[in-house]
């Protein structure tokens, strides 16, 4: 499944639509509650910095993909490039005597870092791209390896009963036991 919007940067109202967007399609893709409210938390964020750093008129994209049960918010917009991950800005001062802008900066870059591996920021041919992967659901985990146990044991019964015991014998010793000994 796969849901895409285009909003210009400079309406006044972007994030909000954006933000809506991303919530009705989380929800419609049936991801929990608390893991929309995470993503839309790093989206927002991702958003406002890209809106900073474009260029006028610029189109931004966000588009939100589901694929079994992996699903993944990917924004896009031309303009500078921006460094979420840039030094911290708190190593030499407390949120205390920082200015308000440099406050927001690096709270924005605590909860964008918060994300780790999950969140992937990226520049290419003057756009920036940043791609948010939700995790899997439990019962989603466990269906996939009930479906991939039931796999093998229908591959295993058809390579034992149609397939000449050559051909099973020889992807067993050259492509199943070079796996079980990994």
């Amino acid at each position: 499944m796969n849901r895409k919007i285009d909003l210009i940067c400079t309406d006044t109202d972007v994030i909000e639509r954006s933000m809506q967007f991303i919530d009705d399609s989380l929800s419609k893709f049936g991801i929990s509650k608390k893991q929309a409210m995470k993503i839309q938390l790093a989206a927002e964020e991702i958003i406002s910095l890209f809106i900073q750093n474009a260029d006028a008129e610029t189109v931004l994209h966000v588009q939100i993909q589901k694929f079994f049960s992996d699903a993944s918010v990917s924004i896009e917009a031309e303009g500078a490039e921006v460094n979420a991950f840039e030094d911290m800005l708190w190593e030499d001062d407390s949120l205390d005597t920082m200015t308000e802008d440099n406050a927001q900066a690096a709270i924005s870059q605590a909860i964008l870092r918060s994300f780790g591996n999950d969140l992937k920021l990226t520049y290419r041919n003057g756009k920036n791209l940043c791609r948010i992967v939700v995790g899997q659901t439990e019962p989603s985990m466990l269906f996939m390896t009930i479906g991939m146990f039931a796999v093998g044991l229908l591959f295993g019964f058809l390579m034992k009963s149609i397939f000449p015991s050559v051909l099973s014998d020889g992807l067993s010793l050259y492509l199943l036991n070079p796996v079980k000994t990994m």
